[in-house]
């Protein structure tokens, strides 16, 4: 009787936990966004925020507006590439922000917002290398690597397919591996080796619906798990190159944002900007929340959040949407 007692006890005191914790219970609510006016944003605006958190770098119809975060308030526009910017990337540093033009990759050093000749070619997609050292581009159907030092090509590894141009390119903590999505009519996940050139395929389970196939993708922090938004978010062993779990979220997501720790993601709807916080680990939903509330065509750009965890920023038509997102820090 008394082992019975203590095991009824010790039962409560893991629920009572699991609930502090929240480990199960309902989804919690993220607090209303705060509606930042800044210039005229086009459909599918990108953000980046700087490496101490005190700046966030906005793509406008007229350049690149630099946001204090703190204020809250637009310091200026950074212009002068003679192209419209479409793509950011932060160096892990902050120093050094890279925006994708039609023209080639622009380096901007941040601290005098001074600009460096252009990497030449058109940019689909832009990372950074964790270590900062290498620039990370798609053109045409291949993947460009470039030395962030001098912009001198370092390697360019053809694929076989376009790549999605809505999606994210994720590079390795160790700067070896790249992953992408292809385009939406294929929706193919591929990892790129860049030491030996190779291209290699993730096989994602779809359905007939070309809803099903991958459209995004995140990489954990340590490099060990990739999660791929379809119409679930599957979950990849990147040494195997596996899906080892599939869950459901309930709604079509086109935008992924991984928190810094690795033990969330922010699912962002396509169209009418709801938001979900999901749990890496399980696939739970352990919070709900909206880009702007009461609106039903926000259309979000692409997102980012804080180093620390705690805002989560999102372009929409008219905005730039701030979340405070502290509780998944």
């Amino acid at each position: 009787m008394m082992h019975r007692s203590r095991r009824a006890a010790l039962g409560l005191l893991s629920l009572l936990l699991m609930l502090a914790l929240g480990g199960c219970g309902p989804a919690r609510s993220l607090p209303a966004a705060v509606q930042l006016q800044v210039g005229k944003i086009s459909v599918g605006a990108k953000v980046a925020v700087s490496a101490d958190g005190a700046r966030a770098y906005l793509t406008v119809e007229d350049g690149i507006e630099v946001i204090d975060t703190a204020t809250k308030a637009v310091l200026g526009v950074l212009r002068g590439s003679g192209y419209s910017y479409s793509k950011l990337a932060m160096s892990s540093d902050g120093r050094w922000l890279y925006a994708g033009t039609s023209g080639g990759v622009v380096p901007i050093e941040l601290t005098t917002h001074l600009t460096r000749d252009a990497m030449p070619g058109a940019t689909g997609l832009l990372a950074v290398s964790p270590d900062g050292a290498r620039v990370v581009s798609t053109v045409v159907k291949s993947v460009r690597v470039r030395d962030a030092a001098d912009g001198a090509e370092l390697a360019n590894v053809p694929l076989d397919a376009d790549v999605e141009g809505d999606s994210t390119l994720e590079v390795s903590p160790d700067g070896r591996r790249v992953y992408l999505v292809t385009n939406y009519e294929s929706g193919r996940v591929l990892t790129v080796d860049l030491d030996g050139r190779a291209v290699s395929e993730i096989k994602i389970p779809t359905e007939s619906a070309i809803s099903s196939r991958p459209n995004n993708l995140r990489l954990s922090p340590d490099g060990k798990r990739l999660y791929v938004q379809a119409w679930r978010l599957h979950v990849v062993d990147t040494a195997t190159k596996e899906v080892v779990d599939s869950y459901s979220t309930g709604t079509s997501t086109s935008q992924l944002v991984m928190s810094p720790n690795g033990r969330y993601l922010f699912a962002i709807s396509g169209l009418e900007g709801e938001i979900k916080v999901i749990d890496a680990s399980d696939g739970d939903i352990v919070g709900t929340g909206w880009v702007v509330a009461d609106s039903k065509q926000v259309y979000p750009g692409h997102a980012a959040i804080s180093p620390d965890g705690r805002r989560l920023y999102v372009p929409t038509r008219e905005s730039l949407a701030v979340i405070d997102t502290s509780q998944f820090s």
